[in-house]
């Protein structure tokens, strides 16, 4: 049987306001979003907002509701879920080793480094047609997009988490002679853990919102 925690009055008190916070916090948020689903739809009845360029919750609803009567509604989940996990796994790691590259070779990081800035800064949802050009409609195309929407920004801020780490720690470890990549492996790496795990929290947002190439 489980003992009873006697807590002191304060305690008891502050507990019972983390719950508290806790409660309204999941309540506004369901509160928001019941909000904002209710101005929408409201919007698209009264025509406020165009339907057929907005939809509203009731279409989506609908649209769901015959796609699983006509079966094709875990086809097309499978089919985003599909693109959007390849295209994240294959921008994260091909960024993380680029991000390795441009930190082993700093004469390589300051050629490169220019086209990088340019390169993030180029509208990825206009090169749409030019993909559709290179490979095709379909998944391949989805999956290009959504690598060229999540490889740039993985390469910068992993590169940059890179070469913050403390310089007199890899001095020192360089003192007792250690090799570069011990230096990778034992100090950068795990450095950088907390600004690798924000970019793969930006990537997974970022893949699941490339463009639906794949229907076009």
């Amino acid at each position: 049987m489980k003992k009873k925690i006697n807590y002191s009055k304060a305690r008891s008190l502050y507990l019972k306001r983390i719950k508290i916070d806790k409660f309204l916090v999941i309540f506004w948020q369901i509160a928001l979003l019941v909000i904002f689903l209710g101005l929408w739809e409201l919007l698209a009845q009264t025509k406020v907002i165009d339907p057929f360029f907005f939809s509203s919750p009731s279409r989506i609803a609908t649209t769901i509701v015959d796609l699983a009567k006509h079966g094709n509604l875990w086809l097309n989940i499978w089919t985003s879920l599909y693109e959007t996990i390849i295209g994240f796994v294959l921008a994260s790691v091909i960024g993380f080793l680029i991000a390795i590259l441009l930190w082993w070779s700093e004469k390589l990081r300051k050629i490169l480094e220019p086209y990088l800035i340019v390169l993030n800064s180029l509208p990825k949802i206009a090169l749409g047609p030019m993909i559709i050009f290179w490979v095709g409609s379909g998944t391949k195309a989805t999956i290009v997009m959504c690598i060229l929407i999540c490889i740039i920004i993985t390469i910068i801020s992993l590169l940059n988490a890179f070469i913050s780490c403390d310089n007199d720690k890899i001095l020192l470890m360089k003192s007792m002679h250690a090799k570069k990549y011990q230096i990778f492996f034992k100090l950068v790496l795990p450095n950088a853990l907390p600004e690798i795990a924000t970019t793969l929290k930006i990537n997974v947002g970022m893949s699941c919102n490339q463009p639906a190439l794949s229907h076009l």
